[in-house]
């Protein structure tokens, strides 16, 4: 029995090309390994690429919404505050209306005041020229 490795035998010639083909086998297997890794790489990045576009998207959609709510609610503050203009515009011409009516009784001549010491004087008499003394 040999107790030291020849590796010009048979079995170190053998060991050789076993080392080889595993050596080679490794070198393919690495090379596997790094296609993998690459491939992992692009579709991790192209995923982060999707949420982030899905993140930007949905800002922008809930800045949407967000804007849409905000102009309903001052359409709708618009119109209330219109719906009170409407009011105080009506009061307004209702009160001009009666301003005009007291103006027009204030500047109308006054009305004949009856008293009562005047004496009715008959329409005959007052037709009638009165006669010399």
């Amino acid at each position: 029995a040999q107790s030291s490795f020849d590796p010009e035998s048979s079995w170190g010639q053998q060991l050789k090309i076993v080392q080889a083909a595993l050596a080679e086998k490794g070198a393919a297997q690495n090379l596997e390994l790094q296609k993998t890794k690459a491939q992992l790489q692009f579709q991790y990045e192209e995923r982060f690429k999707d949420v982030m576009e899905m993140w930007a998207g949905a800002t922008d959609d809930v800045r949407e919404i967000t804007q849409e709510a905000l102009k309903k609610q001052l359409r709708d503050e618009i119109a209330q505050e219109s719906q009170q203009v409407a009011a105080l515009e009506s009061q307004l011409a209702l009160m001009e209306d009666k301003l005009a009516a007291l103006r027009r009784a204030a500047s109308a001549p006054p009305a004949p005041a009856a008293t009562h010491d005047a004496v009715p004087v008959p329409q005959s008499a007052a037709a009638v020229p009165p006669t010399p003394p």
